[in-house]
């Protein structure tokens, strides 16, 4: 599916760009407001990040996608995030922002064992807070 050489699954996040945050659409404006929560909650989570580093990673507007991409894509609503295996079949998505970090990192490490990517070792790995707080004791 990517053309980048390194064959990886995909991941790609559909949000509503901050700048419509305002929109007098509330509809519009509510998603724009998950799509930072999404962000800040569950993308930026450290184990969910250390998981993404072994995938193609994508971050697209819906104000700039093709109608045919969202229909195809299913993307109605804002955020989204979709996950892709190394032949381009959609292997599961996620659009709710109460999703647990460690739920999304447990399901990126399904998807890259089953496309032959994971690492074993990274399954025990800390946290750095965890490693800090265990200095200090």
């Amino acid at each position: 599916m990517a053309e980048t050489g390194e064959e990886k699954p995909v991941m790609i996040f559909f949000y509503w760009p901050e700048e419509d945050r305002f929109s007098e659409n509330k509809s519009i404006s509510n998603q724009v407001r998950r799509c930072i929560e999404m962000e800040e909650k569950v993308l930026s989570d450290y184990s969910v990040r250390r998981k993404a580093e072994k995938f193609h990673c994508c971050k697209s507007s819906v104000r700039e996608l093709p109608r045919e991409l969202r229909k195809k894509y299913k993307v109605r609503l804002v955020p989204k995030v979709i996950f892709f295996d190394l032949e381009g079949k959609e292997i599961w998505h996620f659009t709710s922002t109460s999703i647990e970090p460690e739920k999304v990192a447990e399901k990126m490490r399904e998807i890259l064992d089953n496309c032959g990517k994971s690492d074993r070792e990274e399954k025990q790995e800390e946290k750095p807070e965890e490693k800090k707080e265990k200095k200090q004791r």
